[in-house]
């Protein structure tokens, strides 16, 4: 969606799986745009815009709209971004171009004081230059075109003042057109998502509130390059949030999901936090997560036409569910009113972890029966990590400050450390590209 649509970004590290699917294994980021949200703007309508341009031909175009009147809302939105590229060292001259366009465009309205309806269109389009993107092959001349359509509706319905229910239904498509080189037969894939989700929240009293929900999610593809699959998977959950004590806050939460892929299972999570005086925050948090393979994990290339050419990733269909377990543990302290110090230390065990790693042509025949491999070239293909511990240490400083009535000062620096230990010595695709050491920062005056 364009930027312009974003009411608040909500990032939370750690398992979030009850509200948002058992496949939440690090953490989410949860978008709430201007129509959706439940907090109430006065009326009115505003518009903004932005243009950037720099070296290579960039463009970047950022523009939208919001306006509410007597309960009525729309906001809508462009994103734009193309650039002709550096000249990259290879035979023909190529460019590592790209064009990104976003287009988004929502609406809600208030039928009564109680009940409300939203919607929301989205559509995105992207070609790029990707040579090396998916392989290693020296051959590789790579060209991708992909389309996302979105489509989205909500009803809620406020009871009272402590209940609340929504429904939602989400549909999209995908396409993805990557050609290997201009001579070569191109993977053309199609993919539907369809996802229905509801819930009812119900605060009890100021120190106690729960959520109870389901959903079903339906993912397919059709592609000549993995073949035709489609997956169903279901859950329901339960979330109590309690504040027993002044200070102490506790979120217990319990998910149901049965997936066709690995059945039925029990994701449970427990939040923790502790307020120490004015200035100091303590809190922890412990839970499951479970994620199925994708499609792509267990079927890239299994039905592409001639050889698959080395250096290929390679699916596994035999690919297990990953299985996780979530321990951590930090603080927020704020010293002055401008200046909040948080660390977090994580811990994340996982069994089962999906990696590609380098194998040989006979290896993958071996492993996945796949009959368009050249038994004599080496590939990355899919397979399960038996044990991987991750775990570190996230610190970060940010200060606000109001310099004057116009203008207002924003920064932040943050340090993070990672440790990745894999007990079975592979060296594998994603895992050896965790920066074991990451410094960030940013300044802004607004």
């Amino acid at each position: 969606m364009a930027p312009s649509e974003i009411e608040q970004l909500e990032i939370v590290r750690g398992p979030g799986a009850a509200l948002y699917g058992p496949d939440a294994v690090g953490g989410f980021i949860n978008i709430v745009t201007k129509t959706f949200a439940a907090t109430h703007h006065p009326d009115g309508a505003e518009l903004t815009g932005t243009f950037l341009a720099g070296e290579y031909g960039l463009k970047s175009t950022n523009a939208g709209f919001y306006g509410q009147d007597k309960g009525l809302r729309l906001a809508g939105g462009i994103l734009n971004n193309t650039a002709s590229g550096q000249l990259l060292n290879l035979p023909g001259g190529n460019r590592n171009d790209f064009k990104l366009n976003t287009y988004s465009l929502s609406g809600a309205y208030e039928i009564t004081s109680k009940l409300s309806a939203a919607a929301r269109a989205s559509f995105d389009r992207r070609d790029f230059n990707a040579q090396n993107f998916y392989t290693t092959a020296s051959g590789d001349r790579s060209r991708e075109t992909t389309s996302r359509d979105w489509y989205q509706g909500q009803v809620r319905y406020e009871w009272n003042e402590r209940a609340r229910t929504e429904l939602q239904v989400v549909g999209a498509a995908s396409t993805d057109l990557y050609v290997y080189t201009p001579t070569s037969v191109a993977n053309d894939h199609l993919i539907h998502y369809l996802n229905f989700q509801g819930q009812h929240q119900v605060q009890f009293s100021p120190k106690v509130r729960a959520i109870l929900g389901g959903q079903a999610d339906r993912r397919a593809v059709q592609s000549n390059d993995r073949g035709n699959h489609a997956l169903w998977h279901t859950g329901a959950f339960a979330v109590a949030a309690i504040a027993p004590t002044a200070g102490l806050h506790l979120t217990a939460a319990l998910r149901l999901d049965h997936d066709q892929s690995y059945g039925t299972e029990v994701v449970p999570q427990v939040n923790a936090s502790q307020q120490l005086g004015e200035k100091l925050t303590v809190r922890g948090a412990v839970g499951r997560a479970i994620r199925a393979p994708n499609f792509t994990e267990q079927y890239n290339s299994a039905i592409r036409p001639g050889i698959v050419p080395s250096g290929f990733s390679v699916g596994n269909p035999g690919l297990a569910s990953e299985r996780t377990m979530n321990y951590e543990a930090g603080f927020d302290y704020q010293p002055l009113p401008a200046l909040t110090v948080r660390s977090t230390y994580f811990n994340r065990a996982s069994r089962n972890l999906i990696d590609f790693m380098v194998a040989s042509g006979s290896q993958v025949i071996a492993t996945t029966g796949f009959t368009n491999i050249n038994p004599d070239g080496s590939y990355r293909l899919a397979e399960n990590l038996v044990a991987v511990r991750t775990q570190g240490v996230e610190t970060e400083v940010t200060t606000r400050a109001q310099l004057s009535p116009g203008l207002r000062f924003d920064g932040s620096v943050g340090y993070t450390w990672v440790n990745v230990a894999n007990n079975s010595d592979v060296q594998t695709q994603y895992l050896s590209n965790v920066a074991r050491h990451l410094v960030a920062g940013n300044l802004s005056l607004t």
